[in-house]
C-alpha cells in the first residue's frame, strides 16, 4: 500500500548501506558554495566519479558493481540484500511476491503473496522480511515476519491503524504509528511489544539508538525532534525540516522540507547528529531517492531541468556516480 508520505514516512523501502569504494579527492564546480555550505547541483557540470556503490534496479535488472541480474515479473522493487543475493518485490502471475535472487541460481520465493494494501520491507541484514497488510474496513494491520532463509512465518501480530516499519535489527522490529502516536519495538518470535518515544516517528536506527519523531502532525504545526529512542536526550529540533534517514553510523542525517509531498523536494540538507549544518543541496527540478552510500557519502537521484544523474556528495564535494541521462530515465 502506498501510504501518506507525511503520516507514514519511512526512511526507506530499504535500509541498505555499503561502504563506498573510492574517496572523493577532487573539487567539483559545486564547491563554489562551500563557504556557505550551499551547493546547487547541476549534474552536467559535475565530474564523473566512481559508480554507485549500492545495488539498484535499472530497466528491470539488478545492477551492483559488475553484477547484473534480470528480475522476473514487472514493477520490481529492491527491498534488501542478503548474504548471498538480493530480495526483490515483483509482480508475477497477477500477484506481488518477494523473491531472493542470486547469481547462477533460480529465483527463490520468500513470500508467495504480499497481497493488496500491503508493504514488504527487509531493512538491516535482510534476515527477516516484514509484511504489513492494512485492512481499510477495520483500520487494522496484520504484520508478519518471514525468515528469509526458510521462508517460514516466524511471527504475526495485529495492530490498530497502519504502522510503519522503520528498522530491523536482529530479532527486533522498530515500528511507529499515527493511530496511537507512539514508536515501539516488536519482537516477532515472542510477540513482545516494547514502547519507545511516545510520538510518531519517521526514521530511526536501533543499532545507533536514534529516532526522528514528530511533536504532532506537521500539517497541524508539528515539529521534528531527533532524540535517543527513549527521548531522554534531545539532539535537534526543527519546525521546517523532517529527517528522511540517518547515516549508517548514526552521526549524520538527511532532511527535506517538512511538508514535502509529490514528486520530490528540490532541497536536501545534511546535518550532524546535533544539528550542525554540513551541506545544503538544491536543484532546479527535484530530488528522487536519497540514500546513504557510507557514513559520510550521500547519493541523490538528481533531476535538473532535462537532465538526470545520481550524484554522490560528501559534505560540499560532489560528483556524478552515473552518466548524465535524459530526465525521467530511472
Amino acid at each position: 500500500m502506498k501510504t501518506n508520505p507525511l503520516r507514514h514516512v519511512v526512511s526507506s523501502a530499504v535500509l541498505v548501506t555499503i561502504v563506498a569504494t573510492s574517496l572523493l579527492t577532487f573539487m567539483s564546480p559545486a564547491d563554489a558554495g562551500s563557504a556557505t555550505r550551499d551547493v546547487v547541483l547541476k549534474p552536467r557540470t559535475l565530474e564523473r566519479g566512481a559508480d554507485v556503490g549500492t545495488p539498484r534496479i535499472v530497466d528491470g535488472r539488478i545492477v551492483d558493481g559488475s553484477t547484473r541480474l534480470d528480475v522476473p515479473g514487472s514493477n520490481p522493487d529492491l527491498i534488501g540484500r542478503t548474504a548471498t543475493g538480493y530480495l526483490v518485490e515483483t509482480s508475477r502471475g497477477g500477484a506481488r511476491e518477494v523473491l531472493e535472487l542470486a547469481p547462477d541460481t533460480e529465483p527463490r520465493t520468500v513470500v508467495a503473496d504480499v497481497a493488496d494494501l500491503a508493504t514488504a520491507v527487509a531493512p538491516g541484514d535482510a534476515a527477516r522480511v516484514i509484511v504489513v497488510r492494512y485492512r481499510l474496513r477495520t483500520d487494522t494491520a496484520i504484520a508478519r515476519a518471514y525468515d528469509t532463509a526458510s521462508a517460514e512465518v516466524v511471527g504475526r501480530h495485529r495492530f490498530d491503524g497502519n504502522p510503519s516499519v522503520l528498522d530491523v535489527d536482529g530479532e527486533i522490529v522498530l515500528m511507529s504509528s499515527w493511530n496511537d502516536e507512539t514508536t515501539f519495538a516488536w519482537e516477532p518470535a515472542s510477540g513482545t511489544i516494547s514502547s519507545y518515544v511516545e510520538r510518531t516517528a519517521g526514521a530511526g536506527s536501533l543499532a545507533n539508538d536514534v529516532v526522528s519523531s514528530y511533536t504532532r502532525d506537521p500539517y497541524l504545526g508539528g515539529c521534528t525532534v531527533v532524540s535517543d529512542l527513549h527521548a531522554q536526550t534531545r539532539y535537534w529540533r526543527s519546525c521546517s525540516e523532517r529527517v528522511t534517514s540517518f547515516s549508517p553510523d548514526g552521526r549524520r542525517f538527511a532532511t527535506v522540507p517538512i511538508l514535502t509531498d509529490g514528486v520530490g523536494p528540490n532541497e536536501v540538507v545534511v546535518r550532524s547528529l546535533r544539528g550542525r549544518l554540513i551541506a545544503r543541496y538544491t536543484t532546479r527540478s527535484y530530488f528522487g531517492r536519497i540514500e546513504w552510500e557510507s557514513d559520510d557519502a550521500l547519493l541523490l537521484d538528481t533531476t535538473s531541468g532535462r537532465t538526470f544523474a545520481v550524484v554522490r556528495c560528501v559534505a560540499t564535494r560532489c560528483e556524478r556516480a552515473t552518466r548524465s541521462m535524459p530526465a525521467g530515465t530511472p
